[in-house]
């Protein structure tokens, strides 16, 4: 994956880039809420660095493009009431909890993709499920790999068919 352009500031004229703005990409690299720096890292191998203080996915309008992993049996916890992003996976036995927030993968019909494999777990708290049109807003595509749990925790009324899947073949609901 490609790593994103330098960024250059020059008095009175502010943040620009030279060529396309790539999407940038974190990856998680401990537990902890998704606002968090301290939370991600742009290396794909899960080790490393963590991104510059105060940086998250979706910090601002301008970042929708960016790509979030979550692996390595880390937990990430979904703190804000939306994020937009391009592409979530989740695998390596990790898990995201939404709480009851959620993520829309903005302006991307064709490009962005949910993914969920490797024993990895997505959480939701209170009257939250998992839904296309609900929670898991707009990605083009959702892949729920075998091994993988939905978890409902509080309050529930469990769906039949998360993410509007008819079948949920070898995974815990």
């Amino acid at each position: 994956e490609n790593a994103p352009l330098p960024t250059v500031q020059w008095p009175g004229l502010g943040e620009f880039y030279v060529g396309e703005k790539l999407p940038r990409s974190f990856y998680s690299v401990q537990d902890g809420n998704w606002n968090e720096y301290t939370t991600w890292t742009f290396s794909p191998t899960h080790i490393g660095p963590t991104v510059p203080d105060g940086e998250y996915p979706n910090l601002d309008e301008s970042e929708l493009n960016d790509n979030v992993e979550i692996g390595l049996t880390h937990i990430v916890t979904l703190n804000l009431a939306e994020s937009k992003i391009d592409t979530l996976k989740i695998k390596h036995d990790s898990k995201l909890d939404m709480l009851t927030n959620r993520i829309n993968c903005f302006d991307c019909p064709s490009s962005g993709l949910f993914i969920m494999s490797e024993n990895s777990t997505i959480s939701f708290a209170a009257l939250s499920t998992p839904s296309a049109t609900g929670t898991m807003l707009n990605f083009s595509s959702y892949v729920i790999g075998s091994n993988t749990t939905v978890e409902f925790y509080g309050t529930q009324t469990i769906p039949p068919d998360p993410f509007g899947l008819a079948q949920y073949d070898g995974n815990v609901l």
